[in-house]
């Protein structure tokens, strides 16, 4: 160790501010090389990517445009088919268009659900947000 003696620092020339820089110097690349891989080499944060518009294709921008109409249609006649069924004296008259009513009453439910969700979808891709 250098430091331990004095002589060879004498010898070499070197002074004592100089041995201090130079065991400061040491014990930092020590440091350094003691470090993780990890730490050294900090990944890049990814830049979040634009959202750019997607054209849908031919197709899917008919649908798109035809989703408006479908929908309020369906709300048309879910509601008169739920007035319909909201008297209940359907039930005593014609309990069989009763149940035709219900069913479709059900059936438009799912349908109006299929509807909006297509449409989301299909807005989603055009914001390129899907």
């Amino acid at each position: 160790q250098p430091g331990s003696d004095p002589m060879t620092l004498k010898q070499l020339g070197v002074s004592a501010a100089a041995a201090a820089a130079a065991l400061s110097f040491a014990s930092m690349a020590n440091a350094q090389a003691a470090k993780p891989a990890a730490e050294e080499k900090k990944p890049e944060m990814a830049k979040p990517r634009e959202r750019a518009t997607v054209k849908l294709s031919y197709k899917e921008q008919r649908e798109l445009d035809a989703l408006p109409a479908t929908i309020e249609a369906l709300e048309a006649e879910q509601k008169q088919v739920g007035g319909e069924l909201e008297d209940g004296s359907i039930y005593g008259r014609d309990p069989e268009r009763a149940q035709k009513l219900a069913e479709r009453h059900e059936a438009i439910e799912l349908e109006l659900l299929e509807a909006l969700e297509r449409w989301e979808a299909l807005e989603a891709k055009r914001a390129g947000t899907v």
